[in-house]
């Protein structure tokens, strides 16, 4: 069996004007008004373009810059002569030479008149010149339609060098359009209300125990929502209208990160009473963190037999060596380097990290629900603006969600104490072997 080979179609162009051309041709296919008057340009990409007859080059302030040539003229309309563009194929060289740069000249006057002045009609290029490797990787071929000079529209073809094009561009910037703009309403993205956010260090996260209260500064007053999306909160209030919400302030998340504490209380401890489906779910919540103990339990033996098996193995590996260095021969850099790694040593290194003197702290946000909105949707809120929240948003609920880092690692119910806001937890999501890690 054969393989053909494949290399990738090559494509020159400077990487610091990628950005520049992807918005150029990003108004492919628009109507773009050009010149005077009704005159607009049509433009589409081509990955390639047969040669033909009508073909000259362009020169822009004396230098060859592209080639252009005439596919479809209307003779009638403009100039009230019976012919096609087939018809010169027949007629006299100098003749047919004529009405080509007659064409031609047409298309460049519409153009704008500080650009067009810069321009020149060359001679007609070698067929060499417009196909092969080489000219095919530095010229970018467009078919074009003129519009608004007569009843019938001008089409004809413009190859050119990208970067030049590229340098002309660079005087008047364009502005990427949002070609397939139905994306921003079919892709979507995480928001969540916020109630509090706030930087813990990593030890009292992996401490943290079922009827933990953690004490927050909250992002808003009660009647104000805060909504985070990806590293922007937005800040809504209630207008008198229930179902709207004003927003009313943009910042980065940064702004909303206060401070936190975590106080101890056991759950048994409370005095309140509470309903008998609280008690159902405590019960419930207890036999599943019996559950995760036990099979922390299981963990943690098969940890230590894993632990006796690794110690015997060293011993065994020390007896050898020993036993090495008794006839005279000393240990090799590989058994060094075995037992540089040993669970021992790697355990003192773990000790040392941990114990260092600035602790590791970890973002915190407390969230009071979660949902999914368009992108679209997202990107038109600013201070101002009127919106609809879902209920996952606006609505008023006491089941807060724990994230850290985006990963959700607690559950509880949002309470206060002392007249501050603070997150009650009754569920910790961490697994044994996290909070082992």
């Amino acid at each position: 069996m054969t393989f053909m080979h494949w290399s990738a179609p090559e494509f020159r162009i400077e990487r610091d004007k990628i950005a520049l051309w992807n918005a150029a041709l990003s108004f492919s296919d628009k109507a773009l008004p050009i010149g005077s008057g009704e005159t607009n340009l049509i433009f589409s990409a081509l990955e390639k373009l047969d040669p033909f007859p009508a073909m000259r080059s362009v020169l822009f302030d004396d230098k060859e810059c592209g080639f252009v040539g005439v596919q479809r003229f209307p003779f009638e309309a403009y100039c009230g002569v019976l012919l096609d563009i087939e018809d010169l194929e027949d007629a006299p060289v100098e003749l047919a030479d004529a009405l080509q740069e007659g064409m031609l000249s047409a298309v460049l006057s519409a153009l704008p008149r500080d650009f067009s002045a810069r321009l020149k009609l060359g001679g007609k290029p070698k067929s060499s010149d417009l196909v092969g490797q080489t000219i095919s990787a530095d010229l970018q071929w467009f078919s074009c339609k003129l519009t608004g000079i007569c009843d019938e529209p001008i089409i004809f073809s413009f190859g050119a060098n990208r970067n030049d094009i590229c340098a002309q561009l660079a005087e008047n910037t364009p502005t990427a359009r949002r070609v397939h703009s139905a994306l921003g309403q079919s892709i979507t993205t995480c928001v969540t209300r916020l109630v509090g956010s706030a930087r813990l260090a990593a030890a009292e996260l992996y401490e943290l125990e079922a009827g933990d209260c953690v004490l927050i500064s909250d992002a808003s007053a009660p009647s104000k929502r805060a909504i985070l999306s990806e590293d922007i909160v937005f800040l809504f209030e209630q207008t008198e209208d229930a179902d709207k919400w004003l927003c009313v302030q943009a910042t980065p998340r940064s702004a909303f990160t206060g401070t936190a504490s975590i106080e101890e209380f056991a759950m048994e401890d409370s005095q309140e009473a509470v309903p008998e489906e609280e008690i159902q779910q405590e019960a419930a919540l207890e036999e599943e963190i019996q559950q995760e103990a036990a099979l922390e339990e299981e963990i943690q033996q098969e940890a230590a037999l894993e632990e006796e098996i690794q110690q015997e193995a060293a011993l065994e590996e020390e007896i050898q060596q020993e036993a090495a260095l008794a006839e005279g021969n000393e240990p090799t850099d590989a058994l060094v380097a075995d037992a540089l790694a040993s669970p021992a040593i790697g355990l003192e290194i773990k000790e040392e990290v941990l114990n260092v003197a600035t602790p590791l702290e970890v973002t915190v946000d407390f969230t009071l629900g979660a949902t999914r909105l368009p992108l679209d949707e997202i990107a038109s809120w600013q201070p101002g603006t009127i919106v609809m929240l879902p209920a996952e948003l606006s609505e008023d609920r006491t089941l807060v969600t724990v994230d850290a880092n985006g990963s959700p690692i607690a559950q509880g119910d949002l309470v206060q104490i002392d007249n501050r806001l603070a997150v009650r937890l009754n569920r910790i999501l961490l697994s044994a072997v996290d909070r082992k890690a």
